[in-house]
């Protein structure tokens, strides 16, 4: 049953909850609290209860909910289909608001209850997440007979579970937890704000581990809009975190902007921004997003400077104290380093946060900016984040060191690193030291500072923690809640530098592509390179067992589907009517005298050896500008002129004639070329200089002609030309000029072949063209067409048919072939290994594209080495294409109707296309474009041959050494796991103590 009193089944807690979120702020305004409490409890457990129906629909592929046909299909396994139900935008926004609803209902518990104002905050969040998930299409609802359209190529991978739950639980209680801090629930705020924070950093180390693994650039990290948010919310999280001691006065302002962040990393996924995470685009769900953010941003800044002058007035005080030197709050050494780390992280936070909300709105207002992105956020962050990192480590270090062991302990710690960062810097810049060979100095500084400092400052903390835990096994130290907070705070901070160290090392490897090398591996061959040998055994296609439905689930409205139904149309109305000419020219040809002498004289012997005088004649000369038709000079003729020709070829060529306006071919014009090895023209007797922009014309005043062997040819007009495309200079002796590398048209004339006199230029209808093109082998294009099966088809209109009477009738097929694999055998070292690559044509349709390459990754110690494997390409006549679309193309031309399968293949080449698309200065430039694309994938699959297609030839792979990796994984994965420990202390201790404020 997929409705339940006219409301699909997964859609009726939700809207339950909604109506329920309404009816908690009624009764926060009728003033009745306990009441408001409770329908807010059972509004926030609807929701997350909710997910079980919403999972559901997904696993038994119920289309009639959107966001199943939108994102799932029946070839993905279960946990897949389970993955798809956030995949998608509404879907993502409604597994925020269940875990926002649960990290909310965790606040309730550990505080037993929330008071009147933080119950209507929160409130106000919940409804601002459903409604974004609703306006998104989360519970969206259509025809359950439609079929599914299938996950997004990139995301049909075993990391959709681990990183956008870990990310959006992140989120969802890095939300709450500020949110509780502003509110002034300081004790039970920080533990969830801390969990959060834990989550959060899984969801970043397993979104580098997506990318490395995925994108097969060998990086983890682009500064990519998306990623950045991710930062940016981490930042402004550690941020509000450290605002305690002299800052604690500031902690609720950076409390409301680590909220802030939240909603603004929401937006820009949902903004479009992302080249590589283009899942969604601007909507008014994604702009009341950042209407979020813009509101907790007020807020922060308001709170922001209540705490800057709750600061002043307290320094105000301690400096009227009697006693001297004033004590300005207890500034001593640990408090300075404490200040100066968490104003360095503060500013790290706003530096990434401001990048991305100033692009952000300007976007709003109608301005085309951008975050910055890729080299130019390299560029940007790298410069402004990393001398900051850099006074973080010397404070961060410091400051445990000054608490524990005393200023001068700490003050030798400064010295320690001032002299090896010193030494460091002197030996890059010297370059004795060389940690990016292919980076310039300023990065090679960069990264040997960030090792030497994270390497000493890590090494303290890791040192200190070790000590202290010895000293709780021998009984040294007290074996307290509080001991272990004490450890574990310097662990995280240990592993937080080690990540820092192992950017340094890893960075400019990973993202550089220059470090890779790009080598062949011939089927059944061998390489090395990189001290890595590589060997390619043998390869096996496989078409996906499922299918898709693009009728009923693309955008009708899309650049892709308009822009290839026009291609079809174009198809229909151009090439159709060309290959019914061609045949009807073809047929009339063989009783047209005329026509047949001139086949016979254009593949007749055109070598003609030794030298041929034309008779004489009185001539016109002058030399003409090809841009303009303009004289640039009056050529003065002597007497009578004569063209004497050494060693001529003849070639009977064909121009095409034009349509101005649309560029169509309407027929075309028959002429004769002369290709002399010398050529003197007597009767000019003046220096003559031709470049590619100029040619010399020639006007008899009565035809004069020139006799070849069988073939005589009157000429009035003639134009010589230069055939190099480079300038030539005349040879003048006496009253005659001699040219070498030129070219003779006669422009106007008389052919005389047999008993048939044909008059110069002969004009040929456009049958009559194309059937000359295809006869002289100057129109492979035509000539591969009407070998194909694709002639037949066209000349009975089926790409009309195809195409449709309008987007409605579009016959893009409901039950397309998913996709393919490419399966690869190797050996890498010895050790046998699969490539697996992808093409899933929903990719293609959307314009986000299909193809999924693969990676091979194999661990050295600290060091991986980098292994991408390409697919292989295919050539066609407009363009080269990855064999693996060409034959998906092949295995649908099998399944479906000729009319389908033109349709489909029409989408594929507009997906394909989707940057010229985009970019293309007209709509009818695009869709010819299209057209080309779908010629050359119609006639690349029917002839695709698996045994003797290009992955029988060999495999491209490239190699790069990429250090640092593995312990960046390592220490991420460990820096979550320790944060989950330290927010578990505070829940216990928030449940031992109880909370802090007055309800």
């Amino acid at each position: 049953m997929s409705s339940l009193v006219g409301l699909h089944y997964a859609t009726v807690l939700p809207l339950a909850a909604y109506l329920l979120l309404a009816v908690v702020i009624l009764l926060l305004a009728m003033g009745r609290d306990g009441a408001a409490r409770k329908t807010f409890t059972a509004s926030l457990l609807m929701i997350v209860l909710g997910w079980i129906p919403y999972i559901a629909a997904f696993l038994l592929l119920d289309y009639s909910l959107d966001e199943v046909a939108k994102n799932a299909s029946d070839e993905l396994s279960p946990y897949l289909r389970i993955g798809a139900a956030w995949s998608g935008g509404g879907g993502s926004l409604y597994l925020f608001s269940a875990f926002l609803s649960l990290a909310i209902l965790l606040q309730m518990l550990l505080n037993k209850g929330l008071n009147r104002r933080a119950m209507a905050v929160f409130t106000l969040l919940v409804l601002t997440s459903m409604t974004s998930a609703t306006l998104m299409g989360a519970f969206g609802t259509g025809p359950g007979e439609r079929g599914g359209l299938g996950i997004n190529p990139v995301l049909k991978n075993y990391w959709v579970v681990p990183h956008p739950t870990t990310t959006f639980l992140g989120y969802s209680f890095i939300l709450v937890g500020s949110v509780a801090l502003v509110l002034g629930y300081y004790r039970t705020g920080l533990p969830i704000q801390l969990l959060g924070l834990a989550f959060l950093t899984f969801g970043l180390v397993f979104g580098g581990m997506w990318s490395y693994e995925t994108f097969g650039w060998g990086g983890y990290w682009a500064w990519d809009p998306v990623e950045t948010s991710q930062l940016a919310v981490w930042l402004a999280t550690v941020a509000s975190i450290h605002m305690i001691g002299p800052l604690r006065s500031l902690n609720r302002g950076f409390a409301a902007y680590a909220a802030s962040s939240v909603f603004l990393a929401l937006y820009v996924t949902r903004s479009g921004v992302s080249p590589l995470h283009s899942f969604a685009a601007e909507s008014f769900s994604a702009v009341l997003l950042l209407s979020a953010s813009l509101v907790m941003l007020a807020l922060s800044m308001l709170l922001f400077s209540e705490g800057v002058g709750e600061t002043l007035e307290k320094w105000k005080s301690r400096l009227q104290d009697a006693r001297w030197p004033p004590r300005i709050a207890e500034m001593n050494l640990s408090n300075i380093l404490l200040t100066v780390g968490s104003v360095s992280i503060a500013l790290s936070a706003l530096i990434v946060y401001s990048s991305l909300l100033t692009p952000s709105v300007l976007k709003l207002v109608g301005l085309d900016t951008q975050p910055p992105s890729f080299e130019q956020g390299v560029r940007f962050y790298n410069r402004l984040l990393i001398p900051l990192a850099l006074v973080s480590l010397y404070a961060v270090a410091g400051y445990y060191v000054s608490v524990r062991a005393g200023a001068k302990a700490a003050y030798s710690l400064f010295a320690t690193l001032t002299v090896v960062l010193a030494i460091m810097g002197l030996a890059t810049v010297k370059n004795t030291i060389i940690i990016s060979p292919l980076s310039d100095t300023t990065t090679n500084l960069a990264s040997a500072t960030l090792l030497a400092a994270g390497s000493i400052s890590g090494s303290v903390l890791l040192a200190m923690s070790l000590w202290m835990l010895y000293g709780m096994v021998k009984g040294k130290v007290a074996k307290s809640v509080h001991t272990l907070r004490i450890v574990l705070e310097k662990l995280v901070h240990a592993t937080m530098i080690m990540i820092l160290v192992s950017v340094a090392m890893s960075g400019s490897y990973a993202y550089n592509q220059g470090y890779s090398e790009e080598v062949l591996v011939p089927l059944g061959g061998e390489v090395s390179v990189m001290g890595v040998t590589i060997s390619y055994e043998g390869y096996d296609y496989e078409l996906h067992q499922g299918t898709v439905d693009l009728k009923n689930n693309l955008d009708p409205s899309s650049a892709i589907l308009i822009t290839a139904r026009e291609a079809l149309n174009m198809m229909d109305e151009d090439l159709s009517s060309t290959i019914r000419e061609y045949r009807l020219a073809s047929a009339e040809s063989q009783s047209d005298r005329t026509l047949q002498t001139l086949l016979k004289a254009s593949a007749s012997n055109s070598e003609y050896r030794g030298v041929f005088t034309s008779t004489r004649g009185v001539a016109d000369a002058a030399v003409v500008d090809v841009r303009t038709g303009e004289n640039i000079s009056n050529i003065q003729t002597a007497g009578e002129t004569v063209l004497q020709l050494e060693d001529p070829t003849l070639e009977v060529t064909i121009d095409p004639k034009l349509d101005p306006e649309t560029g169509r071919i309407e027929g075309g014009a028959l002429s004769v070329v002369f290709y002399p090895e010398r050529l003197v023209v007597y009767g000019i007797g003046s220096p003559v200089s031709l470049d590619p922009y100029s040619y010399l014309y020639v006007r008899f005043r009565e035809p004069v002609e020139i006799n070849l062997d069988d073939i005589t040819v009157n000429m009035e007009e003639v134009v010589v030309y230069s055939t190099g495309g480079s300038s030539i200079e005349g040879v003048v002796s006496g009253q005659s000029v001699l040219f070498e590398g030129v070219a003779i048209r006669v422009v106007s004339g008389e052919l005389s072949f047999g008993s048939m006199n044909i008059e110069l230029p002969y004009q040929l209808d456009r049958g009559e063209f194309f059937y000359f093109m295809v006869y002289k082998g100057q129109a492979e294009v035509l000539d591969d067409i009407l070998s194909s099966s694709i002639s037949d088809l066209l000349e009975s209109g089926i790409a009309g048919l195809a195409a449709g009477e309008d987007m409605d009738d579009f016959n893009v097929p409901r039950r397309a072939p998913a996709g393919v694999s490419l399966r690869l055998f190797m050996e890498v070292n010895g050790e046998p290994v699969e490539a697996d690559l992808r093409f899933e044509a929903n990719g293609e349709a959307i314009g986000i594209h299909g193809l999924v390459i693969d990676t091979i990754i194999l661990r050295r110690g600290l060091t991986n080495v980098y292994i991408t494997v390409q697919a292989p390409l295919v050539s066609g006549h407009f363009g080269e294409y990855h064999e693996l679309m060409v034959y998906y193309l092949n295995e649908a031309m099998n399944t479906l109707r000729p009319e389908e399968y033109l349709a489909l293949a029409s989408v594929m080449a507009a997906g394909y296309n989707i940057a010229s698309i985009v970019s293309s200065p007209s709509k009818e430039r695009a869709a010819l474009e299209v057209e080309r694309a779908t010629i050359d994938l119609y006639l690349l699959s029917e002839k695709l041959d698996e045994k003797r297609s290009s992955a029988a030839e060999g495999i491209v792979v490239s190699v790069k050494i990429v250090p640092g990796v593995p312990l960046l994984w390592l220490t991420g994965v460990l820096a979550g796991v320790l944060l989950l420990a330290m927010a578990s202390i505070h829940f216990y201790l928030g449940f031992r103590q109880g909370r802090l404020i007055d309800t």
